[in-house]
């Protein structure tokens, strides 16, 4: 389906107001809550891209607006980024958000490989351990920037 300007702003609006939101961020909080709740309770999940940033975010800014004018009706509140909860998300700690409506980054969390430094080639392991015991598994991991 092909979005036309606003269109996802209604859809989303509309979808806050039938589930009982009186806001598209207040919705967006819930569903992060309902994922942390799930992965605490030992499911998991794999998220790649800005859905890592965003769940931290949305988790540790409940009850803070972060959101601008143009995206929910009111402004953002000023300070924010003093107000922000970091016990609150999953990983991160310390960012500040971002305020520019035409910067695809939400935060300072993720930043690009030149600004990160890092060498073309990068070993670590990577641990994946069930909450439950079931599962103990440890995976060494060679990536390669090209």
């Amino acid at each position: 389906m092909l979005l036309v300007p606003g269109r996802r702003e209604r859809l989303q609006e509309a979808m806050a107001k039938k589930t009982g939101y009186g806001k598209v961020s207040l919705m967006k909080l819930a569903v992060a809550q309902k994922i942390r709740d799930f992965v605490v309770g030992g499911g998991y999940l794999f998220a790649m891209c800005s859905a890592t940033d965003s769940y931290d975010i949305a988790l540790s800014a409940e009850g803070v607006d972060i959101c601008e004018s143009m995206f929910d009706g009111d402004p953002a509140d000023p300070a924010m980024n003093t107000k922000i909860d970091y016990a609150k998300g999953f990983a991160f700690r310390g960012y500040k958000l971002s305020t520019n409506p035409y910067e695809y980054e939400f935060s300072e969390i993720d930043n690009q490989p030149p600004a990160r430094n890092l060498p073309r080639t990068e070993d670590f392991s990577l641990s994946l351990i069930s909450r439950n015991g079931i599962r103990y598994q440890r995976c060494s991991v060679r990536i390669t920037n090209r």
